[in-house]
């Protein structure tokens, strides 16, 4: 009831409003009403517009980054693509990287001695760790096993080879070496690149053939000697190739026993010099060095800019201090900016004399507000209108 009675008494005052003043300048009291509205939102945008126009010089002033900060800021952008840059290309070179890999690697071996059918030895394969009579042995299935395991994953290929070794030497002395052979029996066989490796391979050993060889060997030189068979594992890294597991065979003997030699290395370090050039090497001195070459870009526009702008900073500084001190009697200096209470008109003239003109016309003092080091503002202002001249550090370029 209320909000309807305080509705009905302002328009009692309306119409009271336009019997008494308006009924003669509105064709109805409909046209006053609408007329009444489009006043006050035109009001309200005036004073909205105002608020922004205040809002936009205050902050556009106080957030303006100054030549000299943004040189500041350019110099660090720089060094840090620098910096950068050195660090991908360090690292792209591997300088001073020895990486410490934790490992451990076990090998093992099993064999069977495989015989001639003979009355004494109803199987042909005997087992292991027998003593066994040479006469009747044929060859030997061999099985070398070998599990390495590294902390973390190596770029290093590994391979392995099985040789097999005959060596005559003088029976009083074994450092004198009569005779030494190599054979391949299994070939180089890659390894694939993992943080473990797993190695089974089976193979045999054609004992009789190299036995019948050192026989043969001693019978025709009737020499004083005594010759093994040494079957050997090798795996072979990036920088070295080492012994694994091996088998050593008397041979000429009536009977013999079999040695076998493997590795047992747990949890040990190796310290690897990484200077292996690989794909990701390339990238990063490609990337590398393509930040030096945008650092030393910029680097070089930023000089010429800085000599650039200091030759137009003395123009501006030497003309702005010229209108200041010569024309001192007319110019009153804004020190907090100038902002104007009323909306007006503006109008931009293009060089100081025409603003002199301005002056003269409506016998006003020129204000004078610093915008920021490198702008500044000239004003005349009258009851209708602005006039401005707007004086730049950029207007002095060459």
């Amino acid at each position: 009831m209320n909000n309807e009675n305080k509705k009905d008494n302002n328009s009692n005052i309306e119409i009271l409003n336009y019997q008494a003043n308006d009924n003669l300048t509105y064709d109805s009291f409909e046209d006053y009403i609408e007329n009444k509205h489009n006043l006050e939102k035109e009001n309200i945008n005036k004073k909205t517009k105002k608020n922004f126009d205040l809002i936009n010089k205050i902050f556009g002033k106080k957030f303006h980054i100054g030549f000299e900060a943004r040189v500041i800021a350019s110099i660090l952008f720089i060094l840090l693509l620098i910096v950068w840059a050195c660090l991908l290309i360090l690292n792209a070179f591997n300088f001073g990287h020895n990486m410490k890999i934790a490992y451990s690697e076990e090998s093992n071996i099993d064999y069977e001695v495989c015989v001639q059918s003979v009355d004494y030895y109803p199987n042909t394969c005997l087992n292991e760790g027998m003593e066994y009579v040479t006469a009747i042995v044929d060859k030997i299935k061999m099985r070398y096993k070998y599990n390495l395991e590294y902390s973390n994953l190596l770029t290093n290929d590994l391979s392995y080879h099985i040789v097999a070794i005959t060596k005559v030497y003088d029976i009083n002395n074994n450092k004198k070496v009569l005779y030494q052979n190599e054979d391949l029996l299994v070939k180089k066989m890659e390894l694939k690149n993992s943080k473990k490796v797993s190695l089974d391979k089976k193979f045999e050993i054609d004992f009789k053939k190299y036995n019948e060889f050192f026989n043969s060997y001693k019978n025709n030189y009737t020499l004083s000697s005594a010759a093994t068979l040494e079957v050997i594992m090798y795996l072979d890294e990036k920088d070295e190739t080492r012994k694994i597991a091996s088998t050593v065979f008397p041979l000429g003997n009536q009977t013999f026993g079999i040695t076998k030699n493997t590795i047992s290395n747990l949890d040990k370090e190796i310290i690897l010099n990484n200077n292996t050039w690989s794909s990701y090497n390339v990238i990063f001195a490609i990337i590398g060095s393509a930040l030096i070459i945008v650092a030393l870009l910029i680097l070089f526009k930023l000089t010429k800019l800085v000599l650039k702008v200091s030759s137009n900073r003395d123009e501006y500084q030497t003309k702005l201090s010229y209108i200041l001190r010569e024309y001192d009697r007319l110019i009153v200096i804004a020190r907090n900016g100038f902002v104007t209470t009323v909306e007006k008109n503006i109008t931009e003239v293009d060089n100081f004399n025409e603003l002199l003109d301005a002056r003269k016309l409506v016998d006003r003092p020129i204000i004078y507000s610093k915008i920021n080091d490198v702008k500044s503002e000239f004003i005349v202002e009258d009851d209708y209108r602005i006039y401005k001249y707007v004086m730049k550090e950029s207007d002095f370029n060459k």
